[in-house]
């Protein structure tokens, strides 16, 4: 017999209460001109790092609204979406939009976005939605998101096109990050590598029209969220190198009005422990906990308040598989949120 019990339960880890995910929230950011050297600055994997960018030439400011879709017009085409981040370029009043919703224990599930600073057509609506910042991030942590969006070549508005966008990311560096406006803190280094690939049909079928690559490094920080990030030139046939030397784009953070998270002194617990059993596995699946940074599985092979629990082990992720053997003819499991 199986049965469940729920009880209480280095580096920065950022959680979905750091990011910027319900309208009314607004940042802004010092930006640079494409073209700007920054291979001293993007730094080596690993840590700890101090990542200095408070004597960096800014030459431009971007603002970053979340909206509710009801107040943009594009938002049609994103039915899905329930936060709108709108991006303004102060200098020249470009804006770019970007549609997602924020899944609770689950991450920011982007629907598209709406920009006109490519070749494409300005709508990328994602045939499916991506989870681009997963709801807890930790060093190590590696994901992957694939998509398609269909798209018109501006120079070619007669021929249907497809670009099948890919993301990688790696949490490959951590320490500290020094802003202008709001100090230094810690911060996670997430490498983006992006692969673009497109194909246009001329009326013979399907072609290649190119694959092209982007590298973005994104810099998280609690309560900040995406604090800063700096992102290549676009390659084609081949990734920039991880040291890339120009930017299209380089913005970091300098005011905000999002106030600073709550600290995490105490994890929440487990409240949803399930369980199923096969061939002799038990699979416990739960709910990731606010606060929490790992989880103790634990049994007993007798329930109530006398029970003696023994430790299975210890995971940073939502379930963990037990065999316990023919001989064992009953067990009771409970998970501890650890801080």
């Amino acid at each position: 017999m199986m049965a469940c019990a729920m009880s209480l339960s280095a580096q920065v880890i950022i959680t979905d209460r750091d990011m910027f995910n319900e309208p009314g929230l607004y940042w802004r950011g010092y930006a640079t001109g494409g073209g700007y050297q920054v291979s001293g600055l993007i730094g080596d994997p690993g840590g700890p790092h101090l990542w200095d960018f408070t004597n960096v030439q800014w030459t431009n400011e971007f603002r970053f609204d979340y909206l509710d879709p009801s107040e943009v017009d594009h938002a049609v085409s994103f039915p899905g979406a329930t936060v709108v981040e709108r991006k303004t370029d102060m200098a020249s009043g470009r804006q770019d939009f970007l549609f997602f919703e924020q899944v609770p224990s689950v991450g920011r599930k982007n629907y598209g976005v709406y920009t006109e600073g490519s070749l494409l057509t300005p709508e990328w609506v994602f045939s499916v939605p991506t989870i681009d910042f997963p709801a807890q991030i930790r060093f190590g942590d590696s994901w992957t998101t694939a998509t398609v969006f269909p798209a018109l070549f501006q120079p070619f508005p007669d021929f249907p096109a497809t670009c099948e966008l890919i993301e990688r990311f790696e949490v490959d560096a951590y320490g500290l990050i020094d802003l202008p406006g709001v100090g230094f803190g810690d911060t996670l280094r997430v490498n983006c590598l992006t692969e673009y690939n497109y194909e246009i049909d001329l009326g013979e079928g399907p072609q290649s029209a190119g694959t092209f690559f982007s590298r973005t490094y994104y810099f998280l920080r609690p309560s900040l969220g995406i604090a800063a990030q700096i992102t290549s030139g676009l390659n084609e046939g081949s990734p920039p190198s991880n040291n890339f030397f120009d930017v299209t784009e380089f913005v970091a953070l300098f005011e905000t009005n999002k106030e600073p998270a709550a600290p995490c002194d105490v994890p929440f617990p487990v409240t949803d422990l399930r369980l199923s059993f096969s061939t002799g596995t038990a699979l416990l699946k739960w709910t990731l906990a606010e606060c929490a940074n790992s989880y103790r599985v634990e049994y007993a092979t007798q329930p109530g308040p006398n029970a003696v629990w023994t430790e299975l082990g210890v995971t940073t992720g939502n379930f963990y598989q037990d065999k316990p053997g023919s001989a064992v003819e009953s067990r009771f499991y409970r998970v501890i949120s650890l801080p």
